[in-house]
């Protein structure tokens, strides 16, 4: 009983938060957990004892065998659950994580746009002289986003490293080094609801929770040397709108939306897109061909279709396996990510270890369908 308990509940957990996703703010907590995380103990739970009760047979007054009616119903659930965990691996594998996609050759000789996007912002990088030799792969990407305080001149020092000529648009904590040119960047400042409408006593129990958070992000970003943290309540959403000449790669010019979605834990995913979507309307942004940054939401969260209508994931493409980009100690969770039109496509998507930070870094290869 206790088998099929646990593989019921991890299935109906599972499948909520991917259904319901962040659309409702309680499902939002159960989107967050990765399917490994359900469906492993779902499988180790899938044990004998529904077919052991199932096995149960008698003899009639003829001497024929045949199963008592606890044994048809345990064979039943059995059959059921067999059945939903089978389906539930399944789908994981080829729609979660697109395991076909390893049999992609990556484009062969299509001309791509090589970018990168790492969020650094994890640590004071306000006086950072760190360097960016060996950090990303050769050859050296075509067009570098930086979520970062850094100073421009450290930030150019780091570039020159990679022996190519890069043009920097520095614009508060966005950072964006491309050897293409670049015209029309605009920042703005979204305001977002973040946990504005609960109520005292739900702000209270969120202050409690976040708390738990906080002392567990801050015990794992202590092994590998990062600064002690705090997720700001009133923060609001940055979006760099920027325009590149792709024209001599890809035969035409690409709308970026650069986006850094607010990180409190407690705050609703689909209340602060709804915000930023109507922020960048309301800017008269057109739309986009690439949009790509830390959405601080899983990758399949409801709320990034939301910041992306009608893009696909880079990852859908290229991507396979589990590729998570939060926190670098223990990576978990695929919280940053590239959403391309569908003109483009991605011929190679991969995330890489970062040499600081607590996020890893996205590296994309885009070409034209």
């Amino acid at each position: 009983m206790l088998a099929c308990l646990v593989v019921a509940m991890s299935l109906a957990l599972w499948l909520v938060g991917r259904v319901v996703s962040d659309r409702v703010y309680e499902a939002q907590f159960l989107a967050w957990i990765p399917t490994w995380a359900v469906l492993l103990p779902a499988a180790a739970a899938c044990g004998a004892l529904p077919l052991a009760r199932a096995g149960r047979w008698r003899q009639n007054a003829q001497g024929q065998r045949t199963r008592t009616a606890g044994g048809r119903v345990w064979l039943g659930i059995a059959v059921l659950l067999y059945t939903g965990l089978a389906s539930a691996l399944l789908w994981a594998h080829l729609v979660e994580f697109r395991l076909l996609n390893a049999l992609s050759r990556g484009g062969g000789d299509a001309p791509r746009l090589r970018i990168v996007h790492w969020n650094m912002e994890a640590f004071s990088t306000l006086n950072w002289r760190g360097d960016f030799a060996g950090v990303f792969p050769e050859p050296p990407p075509d067009v570098i986003f930086l979520t970062s305080f850094a100073r421009q001149q450290h930030i150019e020092r780091a570039l020159a490293q990679l022996g190519r000529e890069y043009t920097l648009i520095h614009r508060g904590g966005f950072t964006v080094a491309s050897v293409l040119p670049m015209r029309d960047a605009m920042v703005l400042s979204i305001p977002v609801p973040g946990t504005s409408g609960a109520t005292p006593a739900m702000q209270r129990r969120f202050a409690r929770v976040r708390g738990i958070v906080e002392e567990w992000y801050n015990r794992l970003g202590e092994r590998i040397g990062l600064e002690r943290r705090e997720f700001r309540r009133d923060e609001n959403a940055g979006v760099l709108a920027v325009t590149i000449d792709a024209r001599s790669v890809l035969g035409r010019e690409l709308r970026v939306r650069f986006i850094d979605v607010p990180s409190d834990p407690m705050a609703s995913r689909w209340e602060n897109a709804l915000a930023m979507a109507q922020g960048m309307r309301s800017a008269g942004l057109e739309p986009a061909d690439i949009v790509l940054g830390d959405t601080n939401t899983p990758r399949g969260g409801a709320s990034l279709e939301l910041l992306a209508p009608g893009m696909h994931h880079a990852y859908d493409d290229a991507g396979f396996g589990p590729m998570p980009t939060w926190p670098r100690a223990s990576p978990l969770l695929h919280i940053d990510q590239v959403f391309l039109s569908p003109s483009l496509r991605a011929l190679r998507y991969r995330v890489i270890m970062s040499p600081s930070s607590d996020h890893l870094i996205q590296y994309a290869e885009i070409g034209v369908r």
